[in-house]
């Protein structure tokens, strides 16, 4: 079963995820090079340091890194609670998803 609501929430969190990524993208790129540091090296060392937060203070990072994403995921929350219909869960991770599947082309597949 379809619900209008839902698709609606999976474009809104697409585009909520582009818009997000540009900006931090931007700021990324201005953090590397005013450090002086090899773009590529940073990246890897700032990943790093992510995957060892402990998930509360990742949780709270990604809500201030992604506010577009952040007010999606409320928004789907709340629908969630009203509908019954499983969104997003409460984790960021599962956000990371969704743009994974969505980037793969997957998105499609969900009208079979």
């Amino acid at each position: 079963m379809r619900c209008a609501i839902c698709e609606g929430l999976a474009r809104e969190l697409r585009d909520a995820w582009r818009s997000d990524q540009q900006d931090i993208r931007a700021r990324f790129d201005e953090t590397a090079r005013s450090a002086g540091r090899d773009p590529e090296t940073f990246l890897f060392q700032w990943i790093t340091s992510l995957a060892r937060m402990p998930d509360g203070d990742f949780d709270s990072l990604q809500s201030a890194r992604y506010p577009r994403v952040d007010e999606v995921r409320r928004k789907w929350k709340e629908h969630e609670t009203r509908s019954g219909h499983s969104g997003l869960r409460s984790g960021w991770r599962s956000a990371f998803i969704f743009d994974t599947v969505m980037r793969g082309g997957y998105g499609s597949l969900r009208g079979r």
